[in-house]
């Protein structure tokens, strides 16, 4: 009985059969199909074994005493037999192989039963049916239960090895029927062990990564395959796995049936197999160990199969150099992506390249995304519009299909590192090339060379990746700041640094020279004993600054370029498509010029909604919620990481050191260590968090449900660390970062409260540190961006001043820090003056320009080139005056608001003089008779408010007239020396002061209701008390005559009266204009040689003697006076 049910299982497994009855006559069952179904849904029949028939017959012939009819049955099903009956169906030939037909009957079978067999072996190898029967094995051997043998331990144990005997057997055969020398294997000509199909002389040894790519084989079959022969034969695995066409997602030629290209897939293909199949390969050691050995893992030639020529407009482009490698003769970015074995997986993504001839290959992977996801969007239209709802969908379709990209990419790469040893070192030395090989990725866009650089949805994967496997220590938050302590900024400047580039990189504040030294002397390298490989450092802080390099490289790169895309290339192309209609519209029908524009018309708008594709494409890429989420994370770490780095100075950092919210300003000098962190890592934390910022999706509920207690400290303590940070224009962007967390611009009020309200940090130290990169930036940056950062800077200060704590800690410091105060001020009144000037100045000139192209005789009399001309100026002056009223109004606005209880610094003898003087010159425009040439059309859209600049101005002069009072207490403890009133002050400038146009003012006030009564009548005080100090002066003039040589101030020729010495130059000056002097330059001004007010001496004995000369002079005025009268 168990003779026949292992019979029966045999022919089921091997789907083979070598007796006339067949399966049907031993279990009755029906005809069994090659898959292990049953024959209702057949798709071939048992294949029946001539041969083995025949052997078996003669065998009991030979042994005699059976009947003829009995010939065909074997005495014992075992391990030996089942040998024999794979050998028999493995050793089939398409003329010699016959079926087990139902109602043919017979060994030969009829012609259509041949066909169909004939059929079945041409479809499936002999690999493929090793697997198939391997498989079938495998599931009996789970099915089989004790009952089955009538409780018959011996039986079960028997037929268990019979199917564990048929698994070694496939997999045995397997590796022969794989092997890829020919004189073993055989060819199709000359056959070895086993005949050989078409089929397989095609795919060859590439069908071991076909079937694996395909599902049919196991991660069962994989193991095993791998333990037999990476023990018994090494070099056979060898062979098969190192061959330079597996692994390649192709094969050798190219078939009409299965095609199986990955590089032809888009994200909306069925690309979970080639996924599964990697981590099937990377999850087996022996597998993986082979496959970071293969030629292709990180690759020196291209891959001809995939670029057999290069397309013509490629080869011409300027420079272009298809050879290029790396110093160690690697592939470059955009070959290492199609030719290495992860990097077609590696490029699975919705995303278009920033490199536009790279967009011809990307637009092939189908399904194509774009008009798949976005179906309503007409590209050629002007006004390009897309619905939230379509929006919405499309980008839940995107993150929906990338999440499973980046699941299996993770996978693949956590399970390679698992493994340690060899395969771990593989797998950094491939993630540290991809950097190298991309090392030019984060030019920008017009700079990138096509085969030098990956496309931008490969790497945005990579670092996506990256960041995954940085997830075990990135939550510093929960209990994992013991992981901080092994990222050790040495790193970057070792030798054993894996990131090559990192060497010739920017730092925080090493000079190149400095930098150099350090690295050759190998002041950072690990101490003796350590071992010598780039692991030493640990995989805690490799993976931190290799995921670092590759968001430099990657994300960050991609938002640069989507900002640019979005502020300029877009709109450049529109406008050259709109001005290219409006030419060919001009054209008459008959001109020959009309064909080539409208050709050129058709290119342009191509390129435009290419751009636009990739926009809108990148956009839904780089806002997925894991993406933004895995991102934020990372610069959270990286921002405690930098405190902690900063704070220890250098010192022992070998215990756990997790972050605490402090109160603590950084040290006063930054460490060795600290000053060699690359520049690149500070930048693109600041430039991802204004990205995400600044994106206003929903990335900030992300982001409002974080603790943001260390990125705020991030920010703050390090806005004014300039020894830690050198480079003012990064320090600058710590601004940026600041103002984006702005209600106003953020479009969270929790986030703004979070930033500004709740933090410790910040309470103590934003105000001085905004303040000190106010007065940085005078010298450190362009003009562009110096006002970028205080329009910033000033909008920050506006926010805060409404919250208590700020306007506190902003009056102590205006105290303790009053010197630097006053220097903030000067700036202050500099950008008014600025600003303001420039805009009275435009402001007439725009006037003239409307009335000039108002005026339709008189423009028309100009030639077309004048007109353009005129129009481009007028463009020019509107750009200019809205960006200078607005930097006036804003620093307007700031002296206004803070002069109300910040008042002492306005009125110091080195400030006072220039507050009086721009006071009066913007009154003298805004209400005197020039306030009539400032009238202009559509005043709106230069947000051009006369009247409310004049009340701010106004409102200055009464909070500093309302305030001098509590000036004159301070005076003393400031020691400010000789006091001048505001009053006096105003009544001193000669060049705007007129007593007239403070009436003026007073009407304009008074007559649209600007201010309250009582602060008119204030206002006409402060006149009459500049009217009468004016008078006095005048007097006072006339009654001191000509000043002595000696008593007049050098560089203002004017009466000193208070008299200091400049040590250098031995220089006497007046104290006031050489503090004014230093205030904007700390030079002397007589030898050009550094200067500080602390150098200054005071000359008693000649302030004495002046004061002695003043009151002779006076006695002598008053004789006189008194002489005359008489």
């Amino acid at each position: 009985m168990h003779r026949l049910y292992f019979k029966s299982k045999l022919e089921l497994v091997t789907n083979c059969a070598w007796t006339k009855s067949g399966s049907n006559s031993s279990t009755g069952s029906k005809t069994t199909t090659s898959d292990g179904g049953n024959g209702e849904n057949a798709s071939s029949s048992i294949v029946f074994l001539d041969a083995l028939e025949k052997e078996i017959a003669n065998e009991k012939k030979e042994r005699g005493g059976e009947k003829e009819e009995e010939n065909d049955e074997v005495d014992e099903i075992n391990e030996e037999f089942a040998d024999r009956v794979l050998i028999s169906r493995l050793s089939l030939s398409l003329s010699s192989s016959s079926s087990l037909g139902g109602a043919g009957g017979g060994g030969g079978g009829g012609g259509g039963e041949q066909r169909r067999n004939e059929h079945q072996l041409n479809q499936k190898s002999k690999f493929r049916y090793l697997l198939e029967t391997f498989h079938r094995a495998d599931e009996e051997l789970r099915k089989s239960t004790l009952a089955q043998f009538a409780n018959e331990r011996d039986a079960k144990d028997k037929f268990d090895l019979l199917m564990q005997e048929v698994k070694k057997l496939c997999v045995s055969y397997g590796g022969l029927v794989l092997n890829p020398d020919e004189e073993i294997r055989g060819t199709r000509e000359e056959p070895g062990m086993f005949p050989i199909s078409e089929w397989e002389e095609e795919y060859g040894v590439n069908e071991f990564s076909y079937r694996l790519y395909t599902g049919e084989m196991s991660q069962m079959y994989l193991d095993a395959f791998c333990k037999k022969f990476g023990e018994e034969e090494p070099d056979l695995l060898d062979a098969i796995f190192l061959h330079e066409r597996q692994w390649t997602f192709t094969r050798e030629k190219s078939l009409p049936t299965e095609p199986f290209l990955v590089h032809g897939m888009s994200i909306l293909a069925d690309f979970d197999p080639f996924l599964r199949a990697m981590f099937m390969l990377a999850a087996n050691p022996i597998a993986a160990a082979r496959l970071i050995k293969h030629p292709l893992w990180m690759p020196k030639n291209r891959n001809a199969q995939i670029f057999p020529t290069l397309p013509p407009h490629v080869m011409m482009i300027p420079n272009f150099n298809a050879n290029a490698r790396t110093s160690d003769g690697y592939v470059l970015g955009k070959d290492f992506e199609e030719c290495s074995i992860l990097g077609p997986l590696f490029a699975l993504s919705p995303m278009y390249s920033r490199v536009p001839v790279m967009n011809m290959l990307s637009q092939r992977r189908e399904p194509n995304v774009f008009p798949a996801l976005f179906p309503s969007v007409d590209l050629g239209s002007k006004d390009l519009k897309v619905s939230v709802r379509e929006r919405d969908n499309a980008h839940a379709t995107i993150w929906m299909h990338m999440a499973r990209v980046y699941e299996g990419l993770h996978a693949i790469l956590k399970t390679l590192l698992k493994h340690g040893g060899p395969t771990r070192d593989g797998v950094l030395k491939w993630i540290f090339l991809n950097l190298h090989v991309n090392k030019k990725r984060s030019q920008q866009e017009q700079q990138l060379s096509w085969f030098e650089n990956c496309s931008d949805g490969y790497f945005v994967n990579f670092c996506e990746t990256m960041l995954r496997l940085s997830l075990p220590f990135t939550d510093v938050l929960n209990g994992k700041g013991k992981h901080l302590p092994k990222i050790k900024a040495e790193y970057t400047l070792s030798k054993s640094c894996g990131i090559t580039d990192y060497k010739d990189c920017t730092r925080l504040g090493m000079t190149e020279s400095e930098a150099e030294q350090c690295y050759n002397s190998g002041e950072f390298e690990l101490e003796e004993g350590g071992d010598a490989n780039a692991s030493s450092w640990g995989f805690v802080c490799e993976c931190f600054f290799a995921t670092h390099r590759a968001m430099h490289l990657g994300i960050i790169a991609c938002i640069n370029a989507q900002e640019e895309r979005q502020r300029h290339t877009i709109r450049r192309y529109a406008e050259r498509v709109n001005e290219l209609e409006e030419e060919i519209q001009s054209l008459p029908g008959n001109d020959p010029r009309r064909h080539e524009f409208v050709v050129q018309l058709g290119q342009l708008r191509m390129k435009k909604d290419a751009y636009i594709q990739q926009t809108m494409l990148c956009d839904a890429t780089l806002m997925d919620p894991r993406v933004v989420s895995d991102s934020f994370a990372f610069y959270r770490l990286t921002c405690v990481w930098l405190l902690n780095e900063a704070r220890s100075g250098g010192g022992d950092q070998t215990s756990p050191a997790i972050p605490t919210t402090t109160t603590t300003q950084l040290p006063d000098e930054a460490s060795k260590a600290f000053r060699a962190i690359p520049e690149e890592i500070v930048e693109d934390t600041l430039d991802y968090l204004v990205y995400v910022m600044c994106t206003k999706s929903s990335s900030h509920s992300l982001i409002e449900n974080e603790i943001l207690t260390e990125v705020v400290d991030f920010l703050v303590l390090f806005s004014g660390a300039s020894e830690h940070i050198k480079n003012p224009y990064l320090r600058c962007k710590f601004v940026s970062v600041i103002h984006s967390f702005l209600p106003d611009y953020s479009g969270s009020d929790k986030l703004g409260r979070v930033m500004f309200e709740t933090n410790a940090s910040a309470f103590q130290f934003l105000i001085p540190n905004l303040l000190k990169l106010f007065a940085d930036a005078e010298q450190a940056v362009g003009p562009y961006e110096k006002f970028n950062v205080r329009k910033e800077i000033g909008d920050i200060c506006e926010y805060l001043w409404a919250i208590p704590e700020y306007r506190n800690g902003w009056k102590i410091f205006s105290e303790t820090k009053w010197r630097f105060y006053a220097k903030f001020v000067d700036m202050l009144i500099n950008d008014a003056v600025h600003s303001l000037g420039e805009a009275m100045e435009k402001l007439p000139q725009i006037r003239e320009r409307e009335a000039l192209m108002g005026d339709e005789a008189q423009w028309n009399q100009l030639t077309d080139e004048q007109r353009d001309d005129h129009e481009s100026r007028y463009e020019s002056s509107e750009r200019e005056l809205r960006s200078d009223l607005f930097f006036a109004k804003q620093n307007i606005e700031m002296m206004a608001y803070t002069s109300k209880e910040i008042a002492t610094p306005f009125l110091r003898p080195e400030i006072i003089k220039r507050v009086a003087d721009m006071l009066n010159y913007f009154l003298s425009h805004l209400a005197g008779p020039e306030r009539r040439k400032l009238k202009v059309k559509n005043p709106e859209k230069y947000k051009f408010d006369p009247k409310e600049l004049l009340t701010k101005i106004v409102t200055v002069y009464l909070n500093l007239y309302k305030n001098e009072s509590i000036i004159n207490e301070g005076a003393d403890k400031m020691d400010t020396g000789a006091e001048k009133t505001l009053a006096e002050a105003i009544s001193e400038d000669g060049r705007s002061y007129k007593d007239e146009v403070f009436t003026m003012a007073i009407d304009v006030l008074s007559k649209h209701f600007l201010l309250s009564p009582t602060e008119i009548e204030i206002f006409q005080k402060l006149q009459k008390a500049a009217k009468k100090a004016a008078d006095d002066a005048v007097d006072l003039e006339a009654d001191l005559g000509e000043i002595p040589d000696e008593f007049q101030d050098p560089l203002m020729c004017t009466l000193m009266k208070d008299p200091v010495i400049v040590p250098i130059t031995k220089n006497v000056c007046d104290r006031a204009t050489i503090e004014r002097h230093l205030l904007s330059n700390e030079t002397c001004p007589f030898s050009r040689q550094p200067l500080k007010v602390e150098d200054l001496k005071s000359d008693v004995e000649l302030k004495r003697r002046i004061e002695e000369w003043v009151m002779e002079q006076k006695k002598r005025a008053k004789k006189s006076y008194y002489n005359v009268r008489s």
